[in-house]
């Protein structure tokens, strides 16, 4: 696996697409009870978190050949 900037226009392997937005949908549940149970630090390193949990799989291939 190699994480690239090149790699972001690429298509994202099935099983890191499948791992980013698992990722995203937790950060998203843990970002809103956060906020419903005003915690706002937990709101902003969650949103964080998810945010850069999918923007690293967009960097991401299996592909050794690029």
């Amino acid at each position: 696996m190699k994480l690239l900037l090149k790699n972001y226009f690429l298509p994202t392997p099935k099983a890191l697409r499948i791992l980013g937005d698992s990722f995203l949908s937790f950060s998203v549940l843990v970002t809103t009870t956060a906020i419903l149970n005003d915690k706002p630090t937990l709101a902003i390193i969650a949103s964080i978190a998810g945010w850069f949990g999918k923007c690293l799989t967009n960097f991401a291939t299996i592909n050794e050949t690029l």
